[in-house]
């Protein structure tokens, strides 16, 4: 590609990019352009085979759905359940003038809280893990390809 620059004192009027010859700059590129032909062909679609019944998958991703959203739900409630007893729990120790029985009561609400929040959050993801299992097992009936068009996406709910 030849590119005009200004003629200033001390340049070449025949200025090249970084890179290319002279040979290169005055080298012409052809080339063609494919025209369309006059033929014409036939092309039938059929519809595609759906090996995959629809009906089923609605209805096990309705329960597997189902299932998650109740398991959230329980696991809401008990882990708002835990966080009272743990305000109770620490309100009432701070009450404790006695300061090494204030600090056993302190670190006591703390272990019960983790252990009781623990408790909730193995419950949810272990009903969880089941709707998923229990999907996959459902999946297997609505037809051979059924798993290919919703791959599991098991572990986005992982984050919950």
């Amino acid at each position: 590609m030849l590119v005009a620059a200004p003629a200033l004192a001390g340049q070449r009027e025949d200025f090249r990019p970084p890179g290319q010859s002279r040979r290169d700059r005055d080298r012409v590129v052809t080339s063609t352009i494919p025209r369309p032909s006059h033929s014409t062909t036939t092309v039938t679609t059929t519809p595609p085979v759906r090996d995959v019944d629809l009906v089923c998958m609605q209805k096990a991703v309705e329960k597997r759905e189902t299932a998650i959203i109740a398991a959230f739900d329980k696991f809401a409630v008990a882990k708002k359940q835990t966080l009272e007893k743990r305000k109770i729990a620490l309100l009432d120790a701070w009450k404790i003038v006695n300061r090494q029985e204030r600090r056993v009561a302190l670190r006591t609400a703390w272990q019960n809280y983790r252990k009781e929040s623990q408790t909730a959050r193995e419950a949810f993801h272990k009903a969880r893990r089941e709707a998923w299992a229990q999907f996959k097992n459902e999946r297997k009936a609505c037809g051979k390809n059924a798993h290919a068009d919703e791959p599991a996406n098991e572990g986005d709910d992982a984050q919950i």
